[in-house]
């Protein structure tokens, strides 16, 4: 599981085999895939959004009400992902900081 950032970071371009993910505190799941597309998940406020990097790198246009079943394929991934990989311990609840 895991790619490393660093050559991206340090400058360099490189095309990556996986999609990125971030876990916050604020939960908030961003996903981006390697063709481009972002999907992000805002779980306090019951939002997604979907944008294409490649032809909107800004994130202006919000895109999922406009795809269809491309987005529903890229919103199941992501989900997919996150619930595969959260913390499942008796009693735990996520914690969360509000700003």
């Amino acid at each position: 599981m895991g790619e490393s950032l660093a050559p991206y970071l340090a400058g360099g371009h490189r095309e990556f085999e996986r999609p990125i993910v971030v876990d916050t505190s604020k939960r908030i799941r961003p996903m981006v895939f390697p063709s481009g597309i972002k999907v992000i998940e805002n779980i306090n406020r019951h939002t997604i959004e979907f944008y294409d990097l490649n032809r909107d790198p800004s994130e202006k246009r919000n895109l999922i009400d406009e795809l269809g079943p491309e987005s529903r394929s890229h919103v199941a991934a992501m989900r997919s992902f996150f619930g595969a990989h959260r913390l499942r311990r008796s009693g735990y609840t996520p914690p969360t900081r509000a700003f």
